[in-house]
């Protein structure tokens, strides 16, 4: 009697443990980020972990999207939302002509005044952190909210660092397999770009 309520009990953790796992990879994905236009948030070669969408992006959002079907992924942080204007004078970012705050950033170099341009409804306009190294929303247009794979997970955004040795038993493990690994070779901007 014993006996099986010990197997009893192993076979319902057992059985937890694979739905938990189950459950969490279909709700998130880990990355790694391939070059530096969101530096200093993320670094190139930092593994992150991603909220599938789709989502509802909001301002702020570090989000993860595929600008067309061959597309590697680009990471970036949402400016502004559909139907806002969003321009660029004197290095600052002004949303519907106010002065966007963004602590986020370090003190950067100059860069070259942009739009006015509005914000179409199901688009956001997205930026890296890393003014001068990004290419974002000011080459490539708005980005459609459906192109939106899912945005970085916000607690964890101060904690995004697994340590050397953690990533090297990762990237030799089985669980690459497991996490959905994507290295992706893509130009050394990030993460994409």
């Amino acid at each position: 009697m014993k006996y099986r309520r010990t197997v009893l009990l192993i076979i319902t953790v057992l059985v937890f443990l694979i739905l938990a796992i189950v459950i969490f990879f279909r709700l998130y994905q880990f990355y790694e980020i391939s070059g530096t236009s969101m530096f200093p948030s993320l670094k190139d070669g930092e593994i992150v972990l991603m909220e599938r969408g789709p989502i509802l992006p909001r301002r702020g959002d570090i989000v993860f999207f595929q600008a067309n079907v061959k597309d590697f992924v680009h990471v970036k942080r949402v400016i502004a939302l559909p139907d806002e204007t969003v321009e660029i004078r004197d290095s600052r970012v002004l949303i519907d002509g106010k002065v966007l705050s963004e602590p986020y950033l370090p003190d950067q170099k100059p860069i070259p005044d942009f739009g006015p341009i509005r914000v179409p409804e199901g688009y956001v306009f997205v930026l890296g952190d890393n003014r001068e190294e990004s290419y974002d929303s000011r080459e490539m247009g708005p980005i459609p909210i459906e192109f939106i794979m899912g945005r970085l997970v916000p607690h964890l955004e101060t904690l995004i660092v697994f340590s050397e040795r953690e990533r090297s038993f990762l990237q030799r493990s089985e669980l690459t397999t497991i996490l959905e690994w994507r290295r992706k070779t893509a130009p050394s901007d990030s993460g994409a770009k």
